[in-house]
């Protein structure tokens, strides 16, 4: 009995903070589209697809488990020599399943992003996005005081509690902007890379109303984030450095991320022709500070291999819930399929000498 009771008052307090925040994923670069719409279709190569799946908390009873999906792509891209404005067109989903008693999430959105190289060197981007979520709710298979038998919770002996929690559709918008400064040189063996992009993004600005009861006029709290993205191929050596990091703020929620991430090249690519990719094989860290969920270090280890990208990291709560979680975080999963040839379409759209990296 006192478990339940703890897993139920655990629930109650991060759903009650997840009506007001948004889903969180711990390998944020692999998420641009969740991060900010001016990174849809902003990266070397014309296709990309991210798969990212995240489960939390299993010391505390029902898990918490995080799925999403983002397609993106680019049109009017420059084939060969000066860089082009050109725009980006993305989907992504994502579906979010909440503790005891079950709540979900689901969100479908569409963006759209216009990139605008000002030089050679330098790039602005913006973008919009639009789309719906539908919420829903279930208590029906928790269980409550009055029906504890003296030695078991007994479903069948009536509750007197309504399942007022149902489902709710309402739409959500958003915007935002990056600045991106590349630098290419060109050695006798390969092409090497320095690369910063900044950004920010302004989410739910419409301020959608969130409630499974009438009468309550709760509102999704506008987010803020801000992020930042530094790649660097060092001279003449086998090794890359990513840092990234990025600041949510959302009503009065703050959420902080730093991760640094070294890559080691284990395949040589052809400098001129494109046919043989890079690959790179990639370990580092992240790190999260939260205002309400408390701070945790998170390894991450990564394999690229041509168009593709396999990423796992692991959570390791290391303040506030460390007790009741028992120092269990969050086992995450992260996919990226890019196409850096040719375009998939029957009218090609290019090719082009690619740069690696995502661009977020």
């Amino acid at each position: 009995m006192l478990k339940k009771s703890f897993i139920y008052v655990f629930s109650v307090f991060f759903i009650g903070g997840a009506l007001s925040q948004d889903v969180h994923f711990s390998q944020i670069i692999q998420t641009p589209q969740f991060i900010n719409p001016a990174l849809t279709g902003h990266f070397d190569g014309w296709e990309r697809l991210n798969l990212s799946h995240r489960q939390q908390w299993n010391s505390v009873g029902s898990p918490f488990i995080t799925s999403g999906a983002g397609l993106d792509l680019n049109f009017f891209k420059q084939e060969y020599g000066a860089k082009k404005a050109h725009m980006g067109v993305g989907l992504s989903f994502f579906n979010d399943m909440a503790g005891e008693p079950v709540m979900s999430t689901n969100q479908g959105m569409f963006s759209l992003s216009a990139i605008v190289p000002l030089s050679e060197k330098h790039i602005v981007s913006v973008g919009f996005q639009g789309g719906m979520a539908q919420r829903s709710g279930n208590i029906n298979s928790h269980t409550w005081g009055n029906q504890f038998d003296g030695t078991n919770f007994d479903t069948g002996i009536p509750s007197g509690e309504e399942n007022a929690m149902a489902s709710f559709i309402y739409p959500d918008f958003g915007a935002g902007v990056t600045y991106t400064f590349e630098n290419m040189k060109s050695t006798l063996i390969r092409k090497e890379l320095t690369r910063l992009t900044i950004g920010g993004a302004y989410h739910h600005f419409n301020s959608p109303v969130v409630t499974f009861y009438s009468g309550n006029t709760s509102s999704l709290f506008h987010k803020i984030s801000a992020h930042l993205n530094f790649l660097w191929d060092i001279p003449k050596s086998q090794w890359a450095i990513e840092t990234s990091g990025a600041y949510f703020m959302q009503g009065p929620f703050t959420e902080t991320y730093g991760g640094l991430l070294f890559k080691n090249r284990v395949k040589q690519g052809t400098k001129y022709t494109g046919i043989f990719k890079e690959g790179y094989f990639c370990i580092g860290s992240n790190v999260r500070l939260n205002n309400s969920a408390g701070e945790s270090i998170i390894p991450v280890i990564a394999l690229e291999m041509g168009h593709f990208r396999l990423g796992v990291s692991y959570d390791v709560v290391i303040s506030r819930l460390q007790a009741p979680s028992n120092m269990q975080g969050g086992f995450e999963v992260s996919f990226q399929w890019m196409n850096k040839k040719d375009a998939l379409f029957k009218r090609r759209r290019g090719s082009f000498n690619t740069k690696g990296g995502s661009g977020a």
